[in-house]
């Protein structure tokens, strides 16, 4: 089920990029180049309350793979690291559920019971035009399942390692996932933040993501401060989002490999 509070109602949910479909309720776009923000924005809507949430996630068509051939494990350890960097900063609790719902598409369609996040991919417009990336729904409804769902476009190419042709999975990955948990693009000039809603290539490959200091800012004035953790199917044991501060992001994600063979 979708479990949020809308802070300022659907109508304060805003397409925030220029090149943003009228009408739709979700964050717009994400492209390579737009004007630098000032300032975090809260969306108006989040999950939860601002001690924090428990919120499900699923692939619903991801690890069918995109062009660039990032393998389904990768594309795997690029979600549970983007989920974990945001439960370092908030007491956010992901919880990865088997997939239900629709294929992706930007038509709405009941929440149900289907998982809070559903990643996955669907064509946008390519690497013309706009050239849109992704995009992602703000946590604005209890009835639509879109809320919080995350888009790839499966018209651009996409990479995990420095070097290799495309766009980085991981970078778009936390982005939009920030904006699956209520942050909004930053509007104007000034303060430099994964939010920005521009493409930057700034990580180099898994285990190298980071949050600037207004990404942080702006998801604990949503959620509060503290710790979350991820939980992905096949692990028992949810991983708290502290060990990533001991082991690294490489350590962690070796740890959810080795508990999911285990499972198996």
């Amino acid at each position: 089920m979708k479990k949020l509070i809308i802070l300022s109602g659907i109508a304060a949910v805003l397409l925030l990029s220029p090149t943003a479909f009228a009408g739709e309720i979700k964050h717009g776009m994400y492209t390579p180049g737009y004007q630098a923000p000032d300032d975090y924005v809260d969306s108006g809507s989040r999950w939860g309350t601002t001690g924090g949430a428990t919120i499900s996630y699923s692939y619903s068509n991801l690890l069918s793979g995109l062009p660039g051939g990032i393998s389904a494990a990768d594309l795997r350890s690029a979600t549970e690291e983007a989920l974990m960097l945001w439960a370092t900063y908030a007491p956010l609790h992901f919880v990865e559920e088997v997939d239900s719902g629709p294929v992706p598409s930007d038509t709405a369609y009941a929440a149900g019971s289907h998982p809070d996040l559903r990643i996955g991919h669907h064509y946008i417009d390519g690497d013309s035009g706009a050239n849109v990336l992704a995009h992602a729904y703000y946590p604005f409804s209890t009835t639509d399942g879109r809320a919080g769902d995350v888009h790839f476009d499966n018209g651009n190419t996409w990479r995990l390692n420095l070097g290799d042709p495309g766009i980085d999975l991981l970078e778009v990955m936390v982005h939009e996932l920030g904006h699956s948990l209520g942050l909004g693009h930053e509007p104007t000039s000034g303060n430099t933040a994964i939010m920005n809603p521009y493409y930057g290539s700034r990580y180099s490959g898994l285990g190298t993501s980071f949050l600037f200091q207004d990404d942080i800012n702006g998801i604990r004035a949503i959620y509060g401060t503290g710790t979350g953790s991820v939980t992905p199917l096949g692990t028992a044991v949810p991983l708290p989002a502290a060990a990533w501060m001991g082991l690294g992001m490489m350590g962690v994600l070796g740890v959810v490999r080795r508990r999911r063979r285990q499972a198996a």
